[in-house]
């Protein structure tokens, strides 16, 4: 009697905790929320790939989570994330230095000794001057690169009209958070 009321007892745990969990999946709702960064390209030549400049960023996962969704939920509830759209603007553009002088850029997604994701190459409009954005299609889960409280950006292009000074270019990206 002992053994089939101990039982009873696991079970009723256990589908309740399951069921808790398949209720905040319910409550939870994906959302989206900025990311912005600034990085300095160096003058660079013209027909060169290169990387362009790179960034440390200090990101609080947990903070992140728990401010968009009341206290509700935390990172380790997050499963998914993924970059919807980047956009580029530089700061002290000039008549020979703008974004006229790259073909395309990409940008590489990495943190600590896991294999970096590169996003792009996406070919920059020749009447670009000094803002891009581009949507990133199919984007890889960056969730990954999230779990300790620095992630690196480097942002790479291929030049097409050398640059003749320092760039300074404020990066904003759309971060799409899922379970």
């Amino acid at each position: 009697m002992k053994k089939l009321l101990f039982l009873s007892t696991c079970m009723i745990a256990i589908v309740g905790m399951s069921s808790c969990k398949k209720a905040a999946e319910l409550l939870f709702k994906p959302f989206e929320s900025p990311l912005n960064f600034d990085v300095n390209i160096n003058p660079v030549a013209a027909g060169t790939q290169s990387n362009l400049g790179t960034t440390v960023v200090n990101y609080d996962l947990d903070a992140e989570i728990k401010d968009a969704t009341d206290n509700r939920f935390g990172a380790d509830f997050i499963g998914q994330m993924y970059l919807n759209q980047v956009a580029i603007s530089l700061i002290n553009t000039d008549a020979t230095n703008d974004l006229k002088n790259f073909e395309s850029l990409s940008l590489t997604v990495s943190s600590g000794s896991g294999t970096p994701v590169v996003l792009g190459p996406f070919a920059v409009p020749s009447t670009a001057t000094t803002q891009f954005s581009f949507d990133v299609p199919n984007s890889p889960n960056i969730r990954p690169y999230f779990n300790g409280s620095n992630v690196t950006f480097v942002l790479s292009g291929k030049v097409k009209t050398a640059t003749t000074k320092t760039l300074q270019a404020h990066i904003g990206a759309t971060i799409k958070f899922d379970k």
